[in-house]
């Protein structure tokens, strides 16, 4: 049998296409939704999760805490968490932190076709792109990026501060704890007293 010799710039050529492919069949398998902007809360469609995340900075000590809840399309808590982080201090950080803890919850719980729905615009427009981020968040967003590769469906929604009360309270919190289901009742009897 005869043996062929590649020419290497055909290789890189032909690699260059495939990956070209590759990243354009990605892009429409996440379906690169568009940012939609709310007011209100509002569920999700039948068989996808919404995902509130927030993020809040407690500047006199020095520290953050991030929020995520989320809920069915029957408005029903599936899941959420509530913990501070240690000198943090960063809003675009803090806010970066807690979509990972959004997705990374989403992944660990099996969910396939999510939104994630949260306040900070630039944020939300960033991880829209799909492009490398050379910012300070860009490590935080890298591993986002791989995250979301797991997810049949993600759509990115923007809400206003007061229709995500939910998870900026978990935010404020910090109570340093997760559960699935229900909120437990202290903190529910604490964000009904601040809403």
């Amino acid at each position: 049998m005869e043996r062929r010799t590649l020419d290497p710039d055909q290789v890189i050529s032909h690699a260059r296409h495939y990956y070209s492919a590759f990243l354009s069949q990605m892009g429409d398998l996440m379906a690169r939704p568009r940012t939609t902007t709310h007011d209100r809360w509002s569920p999700p469609p039948v068989n996808v999760v919404k995902i509130n995340f927030d993020g809040a900075l407690f500047v006199n000590e020095g520290e953050s805490g991030i929020g995520v809840v989320a809920h069915d399309s029957a408005g029903s808590c599936l899941a959420w968490l509530s913990h501070g982080l240690p000198n943090c201090l960063s809003p675009e950080l803090v806010e970066a932190k807690a979509a990972r803890e959004a997705l990374s919850m989403a992944q660990r719980l099996h969910w396939r076709r999510i939104i994630l729905e949260g306040d900070c615009l630039p944020l939300l427009q960033k991880l829209k792109s799909l492009r490398e981020d050379y910012s300070a968040t860009g490590p935080i967003t890298s591993d986002i990026f791989h995250i979301l590769s797991v997810f049949n469906c993600v759509s990115f929604s923007f809400i206003k501060r007061s229709g995500n009360s939910v998870a900026h309270s978990l935010a404020r919190t910090s109570f340093g704890l997760q559960g699935v289901g229900d909120l437990p009742p202290t903190a529910l009897a604490y964000l009904l007293s601040v809403l």
